[in-house]
């Protein structure tokens, strides 16, 4: 599938939405009973997710540089 600049915004935009974790996960360690384990676990799993985010927005960053659509 060839990659448009519209995909890259939306890759874009969900990588933003580590703020919106973050927040959540900030809360949860305010507010609720999680444990150290919770939110060790929770930061590792976005850590991976993220990782996951980054590297498709750098694929497609690539895609588009070598197709001269950006």
């Amino acid at each position: 599938m060839s990659k448009t600049r519209f995909n890259m915004e939306q890759e874009i935009f969900a990588a933003w939405q580590i703020v919106d974790d973050l927040n959540l996960l900030h809360e949860a360690v305010l507010e609720k009973d999680i444990t150290r384990d919770e939110i060790s676990n929770t930061v590792m799993g976005l850590e991976h997710l993220y990782n996951l985010k980054f590297q498709r927005l750098m694929s497609t960053f690539e895609e588009l540089i070598k197709s001269k659509k950006l």
